[in-house]
Order: structure tokens, then C-alpha cells, then sequence
């Protein structure tokens, strides 16, 4: 995949040379490796605080509103944990994003020193981020809790609320799970697509920007002579 990508000679020491060689070329792939390093482990460090601390919120909401029977609370919870998803969907597409430009900038890296001497975002994303049982337990209880908020705040609508309203707010929840499913799997898809753009830009040459978003020259006014 990643040699379809580069295309057949992208190996080829003349066409690298002709454009930025040598360890010059290494030195900016690695300082673009590090500066997206560093925003990962910050990203994921919000990512994690936000959606943890959100989950604590939202329950610690739903046992007070039905400790104090609330329904507007009940009813709405699930309202609330889809917004927090979708926010969650949002970073983890700039998250798969990021870690695919970055497993791009190792391959060009390794391709430079002939051997796979930078691979982890390569191996997180195939064994970690994708394992068969990673976060599968924090999963289970999010998408049970979630279901639970669901399937409380129904049953409340269903007995205050008048039909209408009812069919229309259980409609508007069904749009939100499935736009929340559809997200989670667009950012997976990102990330394949990010990457193979990636490497795409840069095995060619240098590519002119893309129709109707190249910067504007701004004219330097001079002041007049006299």
C-alpha cells in the first residue's frame, strides 16, 4: 500500500536527489516528526480528560435527576451524552488525521535510511489503536451507559409527553446514534486516506495549491515622495 502510494521510483536515488536529499532531507522529516509527536500526546492527553471527566458529569447529572425525579433531566441526558461524543468523533478524526501524516513521515524517513529504524505510530496503529481487544471493556460500559440513558429517557418521554412529541424526540435520537456511528467509522477511514495522501505529496514535486485557496498577495502600500 505504501509503495503504490510513492509510486515505482520512489526508491530511486536520482529522483530523490533531485529533490531535497540526503540528511537535510532526514533533518525536516524528523523536525515534522516531533512537532507531530507533540501535538499527539497532547490531543490524546485532552481526549482522554475530556471524554473521562464528561462521562463522570453526565452520570453524576443522570443519578441526581432521577434521585430527585427530574424527567427534564432524564429525558435530555442523552441529548447531552451525544453531543459529547460527537465532540469526541470530531478530535479523533484530527487525531487520525495527525498519526497518519505522522506514519507517512516515518516510511520517508526509513526510506532515507534504508532501514525501519522509525515504526511506532506503523505498529500502534496496526496492534494498539486497532487490536482486537484494546479499550473493548471501556467500550461495553460506554455504549451500556448509553443505552441505559436511552432507554430511560424514552420511557419518560413516553409517559409525560404527548404522542407527537414523543415519536419526534425518539426520531431525533435515532439520528444522533447513527450520525455518532457513522462518525466513528469516517475517522477510521481518514486515517488510510490521510496517509496515502500524505506520501502521495510527497514523493511528487512540489504541487501548486489547490484551486481557490492559494494566499492572497497582499499589496505593501508605500508611502508617497515629495
Amino acid at each position: 500500500m505504501l509503495e503504490e502510494a510513492l509510486g515505482p521510483e520512489a526508491g530511486d536515488e536520482e529522483e530523490r536527489g533531485s529533490r531535497v536529499g540526503g540528511p537535510e532531507r532526514v533533518r525536516v522529516l524528523m523536525e515534522q516528526y516531533d512537532i507531530l509527536s507533540a501535538e499527539l500526546r497532547v490531543l490524546r492527553a485532552s481526549y482522554d480528560r475530556v471524554l473521562g471527566l464528561g462521562m463522570v458529569a453526565l452520570a453524576a447529572l443522570y443519578v441526581y435527576g432521577v434521585k430527585e425525579n427530574l424527567s427534564p433531566i432524564v429525558v435530555g441526558h442523552p441529548v447531552l451524552l451525544f453531543a459529547l461524543l460527537l465532540f469526541m468523533m470530531d478530535m479523533m478524526n484530527l487525531t487520525m488525521a495527525l498519526g497518519a501524516h505522522k506514519q507517512a513521515l516515518e516510511h520517508l524517513v526509513n526510506a532515507e535510511l534504508g532501514g525501519n529504524l522509525v515504526a511506532w505510530e506503523k505498529i500502534a496503529h496496526t496492534h494498539v489503536h486497532r487490536g482486537p481487544y484494546a479499550m473493548l471493556g471501556v467500550m461495553v460500559v460506554y455504549v451500556s451507559f448509553i443505552a441505559f440513558s436511552v432507554y430511560t429517557s424514552l420511557t419518560t418521554a413516553y409517559a409525560t409527553a404527548p404522542a407527537p412529541l414523543f415519536w419526534g424526540f425518539a426520531a431525533f435520537l435515532g439520528v444522533l446514534a447513527v450520525w455518532t456511528v457513522v462518525s466513528w467509522m469516517i475517522s477510521w477511514d481518514r486515517y488510510d486516506k490521510v496517509l496515502q495522501e500524505s506520501l502521495r505529496h510527497a514523493s511528487g514535486p512540489l504541487a501548486p495549491w489547490p484551486e481557490g485557496t492559494a494566499p492572497r498577495e497582499v499589496p505593501v502600500k508605500t508611502p508617497p515622495t515629495r
